[in-house]
């Protein structure tokens, strides 16, 4: 159970951004506010602490795109890929990677043709500045700093998100309990709809439940996922989930793989095979359908 209660005054919170509002409202529940109290994502916080102000990521993926429109005449195999907005992510990710981990783009392989093309476009890349030029000048900055008011929601981090939560737990940051409370199952059954529909009204007015806290499953698998759920059985739990996400990948499928082989025919099926359509009107309605497909 999170309990936030004992927190002192001016201490730090160290959380995802989407998580601020739940611990604040969970904050001013538990202690009806405190004074001086700062919620940062982990992220946020370092930048604060740095003497160097970073470019955002789309100013980084921006220059990316315009040092690799230098190299251009000289890639052949990634010329057309290497400005995409997948591969432009990747390299900044790749290349955060390299330098968080004091890792020289010198040692990248050049055994093959594209190997050596991906080396090229790395090393012109590397030189631009990102977060991952501050880390090791922050390291240094922060190991002389007490973090002894700072407190961090345990969640999933990132290579350099954990770096930075080792540091600070090493300087005194406390990380949070938010340890699950046991929760006892139990199992409902009703003779129709009404009375299903009925029953999850009454047991949520009963329980006085938020809207965040209530999740209805479906119709496909719901009886057999309550009666396994009933019995604590997990195993079977995750079988019931795992065939109902392939039941709806298959349906999808049915309707998604005849709509990329041949969109104009869907268009006349959807359209009732309308000899009226214009040839412009069945291009752009291939377009749309494709966009929605993918979608």
């Amino acid at each position: 159970m999170l309990n936030l209660s004992d927190l002192p005054i001016h201490s730090i919170i160290l959380a995802p951004t989407h998580m601020h509002s739940f611990l604040n409202q969970t904050l001013l529940s538990q202690s009806n506010g405190k004074i001086g109290i700062r919620f940062y994502s982990i992220t946020s916080y370092i930048q604060s602490q740095s003497l160097v102000q970073l470019p955002s990521s789309e100013a980084i993926l921006f220059a990316y795109r315009n040092k690799i429109k230098e190299l251009s005449t000289n890639l052949a195999i990634y010329k057309e890929a290497a400005l995409t907005p997948a591969f432009l992510k990747q390299c900044y990710q790749f290349i955060q990677d390299l330098k968080i981990w004091n890792i020289s783009p010198q040692s990248l392989q050049e055994d093959t043709p594209s190997n050596k093309e991906l080396k090229t476009i790395i090393l012109s890349l590397y030189p631009i500045t990102t977060s991952g030029n501050i880390l090791h000048s922050n390291e240094v900055l922060l190991q002389h700093k007490s973090a002894s008011h700072i407190y961090i929601y345990p969640s999933l981090f990132s290579c350099e998100e954990k770096k930075w939560v080792d540091l600070l737990l090493s300087n005194g940051a406390h990380m949070l309990d938010d340890t699950m409370e046991n929760i006892s199952s139990s199992f409902y059954h009703a003779l129709n709809k009404r009375q299903e529909i009925e029953g999850c009204a009454q047991y949520i007015i009963q329980h006085q439940l938020d809207a965040q806290e209530v999740a209805l499953t479906t119709v496909v698998g719901t009886t057999l996922f309550a009666q396994y759920l009933g019995q604590n059985n997990e195993t079977k739990v995750k079988e019931v989930i795992n065939m109902r996400i392939l039941f709806a990948v298959g349906i999808s499928l049915i309707f998604a793989l005849p709509t990329w082989i041949t969109p104009k025919g869907m268009v006349k099926l959807i359209s009732g095979f309308d000899d009226n359509l214009s040839l412009d009107i069945i291009n752009k309605s291939s377009s749309y359908i494709l966009i929605i497909t993918a979608s």
